[in-house]
């Protein structure tokens, strides 16, 4: 192990990481402007080795041209197998926190705008929850959904002779 965050040497560890926590990040890159037969392509990041938060594991699936919600977070392929991305990223957490599944999901979303965020919960949350079902009928984590929203203009600016760091909103 070359490197650990100042917080995972504390023992006061963070209240959220007391009880095993997965944390995916997940994101869509589409082609250029003008490029519509280039697929997206759609990625997840998640946290593994709890009560470690600097470990991570990446997934990535290709997805139709300039579709934003990531269609590929639960596959089932028959009555018992599953290939989607979220299946994938728990088993690794599973097997990697010593056999310990997640009581809370934490989800980062970027990239989404405004008018999404209701697809955001009843398209991606839902095959998320799925894919947990899918799993283990009997275990119902909590989530939290953060959206990093798309086209926010927000700049952060350098630090001040104070040490704290003014945040502007760019008028566009």
């Amino acid at each position: 192990m070359n490197y650990l965050l100042a917080v995972e040497h504390s023992p006061s560890i963070l209240l959220i990481f007391r009880v095993p926590a997965i944390i995916p990040g997940m994101d869509v890159s589409h082609g250029s402007p003008g490029q519509f037969d280039v697929p997206s392509i759609a990625a997840v990041v998640s946290s593994r080795q709890w009560p470690l938060i600097s470990r991570y594991r990446a997934s990535v699936r290709t997805q139709s041209p300039k579709v934003e919600m990531i269609d590929s977070l639960f596959k089932p392929t028959s009555d018992t197998e599953d290939s989607g991305i979220v299946r994938e990223l728990l088993l690794d957490f599973y097997t990697s926190s010593g056999k310990k599944k997640p009581d809370q999901i934490i989800i980062f979303r970027d990239g989404v705008s405004e008018s999404q965020f209701t697809q955001v919960l009843n398209i991606e949350l839902d095959q998320i929850i799925e894919a947990c079902k899918f799993l283990d009928e009997n275990w119902s984590p909590k989530f939290t959904v953060i959206v990093a929203r798309k086209n926010h203009h927000t700049k952060i600016l350098p630090a001040s002779i104070s040490g704290q760091c003014s945040a502007c909103l760019a008028s566009s």
